[in-house]
């Protein structure tokens, strides 16, 4: 049977290991195709392709996107252009509404009782914030 794993989150967005740590991982797993579906970014790509080219593991480019409908979807992108201009710029409009997002809540939080920042947030998560 052939291990594959399309669904996966470096520390690029809100995974905890580097996407060259993603991919050591899935091989010594004996997965042999994977993808890096990071949240709204790219950022992780190129070291993420270079390290399963090292491995000898069959990488996908992928993206996790953001949508809207009465709910929060979340939508797997694979096998784009990594240089798209207009992908990248969506993904930065969405990076910037989570982020706005983000005050918004830890300001409610405050409003509560609860004193908590968005320093605090982004050190606990080790950085990008999903």
């Amino acid at each position: 049977m052939m291990r594959v794993d399309l669904h996966l989150h470096s520390n690029c967005s809100d995974g905890t290991l580097s996407p060259g740590d993603l991919v050591q991982l899935a091989k010594d797993r004996g997965v042999v195709v994977i993808s890096l579906t990071d949240h709204d970014t790219t950022e992780g790509l190129d070291e993420f392709m270079r390290s399963c080219e090292r491995a000898s593991v069959h990488g996908i480019v992928g993206v996790e996107l953001s949508a809207d409908a009465p709910y929060t979807v979340h939508i797997l992108g694979y096998r784009f252009r990594r240089d798209d201009a207009f992908l990248e710029k969506y993904l930065s409009s969405l990076r910037e509404y989570r982020d706005k997002r983000n005050a918004a809540i830890c300001k409610k939080l405050n409003q509560l009782g609860i004193e908590i920042s968005l320093k605090e947030v982004k050190t606990e998560a080790g950085g990008e914030v999903a």
